[in-house]
């Protein structure tokens, strides 16, 4: 990510755009170190099915964002997450993001 716009708390926001692409790579770097093809889903699409992961990847995943990002936004396990979209939006609302990126 690149320096941008700070919170008020100094940590560094990311457009919606970029924190996307990121969240994406995280998830096709467990596929490729899986010998899986990296994927390109639409949001609407069903997280899981999607990128054809189990429950165990996407722990993968989440962990690797939480020591990228600082955040878990499921922690207290109140989010739901469906759809490619719904992952990436529990990130936004975690982060916070800029719409000036």
């Amino acid at each position: 990510m690149s320096a941008g716009p700070r919170d008020r708390h100094g940590v560094e926001r990311v457009s919606r755009d970029e924190l996307r692409r990121l969240i994406l790579d995280r998830i096709n770097e467990v596929l490729v170190e899986d010998d899986r093809e990296p994927r390109a889903p639409a949001d609407h699409e069903q997280l899981l099915e999607a990128f054809d992961i189990e429950s165990l990847d996407l722990a993968v995943v989440v962990v690797r964002l939480e020591q990228q990002l600082g955040v878990d936004p499921f922690r207290d396990g109140d989010a739901s997450v469906r759809t490619v979209g719904d992952f990436i939006g529990a990130y936004t609302a975690a982060v916070g993001t800029s719409s000036s990126c």
